[in-house]
């Protein structure tokens, strides 16, 4: 059965390596708007006693829009603020609207609503050279809510594709419940097309802060929503956000995180996620993220389904031992702790389950396209985040299933010991 078993994962093997994808590429989110509407936003910041923003020189490079240092900074210095009344967001909604204040699903809503509306004022609207700046997403096909049938068919074998798909009825879903649950509000149902609502949503998510403590307001800050993304553990962060919401000041500062070259590129960062969520919320993806997950159900030896998270920090590098201890803390349980060949057997389904998943994406790709290449990093991107980790767990399937027994009851173990310790662990906290 063994044999039979690595001879089938073996000519899986033989077909990613077949795919020829190219792993090393250099991702930026995606295209925004033009320079010179963000040129008038910076013009307008800082030519008024409501803001500065002149540490920053605006570059743009096909269509790559982001900011670098005009001078050299030192760590904590502050580099940039803005005033309160360049905000926009749930704190200033119109008079006859309102909503609990400490539902943050209802704040979120309300915001995309309070948005659709000061965009329908057009040039008449007190925010409208920030909302010209904004880029359109939807003639731009720049988030997957609005790619090309061509780009939606090259992931339709991965599961981010089914995932997109349902994250975009309940991102309508949301907004149309929200409306009967904010006063003033049920009487904009029907004001607004499917096609606005999302494009109205992607805009605010994914540059939206939160302002406040007890009373919390999602607000949009100019020039502070420009920067771009780099990972939570990245030396490439150089920028943190500040609220300075409370009187006298009531504006949002900048400062910098540590010491910053003149020319050297401003960078934020969204936050931890993987690439899945950055494609969802921000329509890019970044190459190697050790962030990364993946979800792949399969059935245990009693016919159970279950569902195995492969996660890429986790699994690191192919062939360590410690990396088979952490994919087995995933899907053994305790009384597999003197029955390896149960342990094996699940080993089998995970791969069986991301042998079939691989082969997906692979046919229905090459039913379609024959190169990569045509296609934006985005969805490159997203393609060969599910890849890598397919690759990965077939690997210590692998690895599983053609340990010897002593051995592998050992590292059955040990993870039945790590995860017991963390679970004991969190009970403490």
């Amino acid at each position: 059965m063994i044999i039979y078993f690595l001879a089938d994962l073996v000519g899986m093997l033989s077909l990613f390596l077949c795919f020829g994808f190219v792993l090393a590429r250099d991702y930026h989110p995606s295209p925004t708007g033009s320079c010179e509407s963000l040129q008038l936003v910076v013009d307008l910041v800082n030519s008024n006693p409501f803001g500065d923003v002149s540490a920053f020189d605006l570059v743009c490079d096909s269509g790559y829009r982001h900011f670098v240092a005009a001078r050299d900074f030192k760590k904590g210095q502050m580099l940039a603020w803005v005033d309160r009344s360049h905000l926009f967001g749930t704190n200033n909604l119109p008079n006859q609207m309102s909503y609990d204040l400490h539902n943050h699903h209802l704040r979120d809503q309300a915001h995309i609503l309070n948005f659709l509306l000061e965009k329908k004022k057009g040039q008449f609207s007190h925010h409208s050279i920030y909302l010209n700046h904004l880029p359109d997403v939807v003639n731009t096909q720049s988030h997957p809510f609005f790619w090309s049938q061509e780009a939606l068919h090259a992931i339709s074998g991965t599961s981010a594709y089914s995932d997109l798909e349902e994250s975009k009825r309940n991102t309508i879903l949301a907004y149309h419940d929200a409306l009967s649950h904010i006063s003033g509000a049920a009487r904009f149902e029907g004001e607004f097309s499917d096609e606005a609502i999302l494009e109205a949503s992607l805009l605010v998510n994914s540059r939206v802060f939160a302002i406040g403590s007890d009373i919390v307001h999602n607000v949009l800050v100019p020039i502070f929503d420009i920067f771009n993304h780099a990972d939570p553990d990245s030396e490439s962060i150089n920028v943190l956000v500040h609220n300075e919401m409370e009187e006298p000041l009531q504006r949002m500062t900048c400062s910098a995180s540590r010491d910053i070259k003149k020319g050297e590129e401003i960078r934020n960062t969204y936050g931890a996620h993987s690439n899945f969520e950055l494609l969802q919320i921000y329509g890019f993806t970044l190459p190697n993220n050790k962030r990364d997950t993946l979800r792949i159900p399969f059935q245990d030896a009693s016919g159970r389904s279950k569902a195995f998270i492969a996660k890429r920090w986790m699994l690191g590098n192919n062939g360590n031992d410690l990396n088979l201890v952490a994919f087995l803390r995933e899907v053994v349980t305790p009384d597999m702790m003197d029955q390896p060949e149960v342990v094996q057997q699940t080993c089998r389904a995970v791969g069986q389950s991301a042998k079939t998943n691989r082969a997906s994406i692979t046919e229905k790709f090459n039913n379609n396209f024959s190169s990569l290449e045509q296609f934006s990093p985005p969805v490159v991107g997203i393609i060969e985040s599910e890849v890598t980790l397919l690759d990965t767990v077939a690997d210590l399937v692998l690895d599983c299933i053609s340990t010897e027994v002593a051995l592998l009851k050992q590292q059955v173990k040990m993870a039945l010991q790590i995860e017991s310790a963390l679970e004991r662990s969190k009970a403490e906290l």
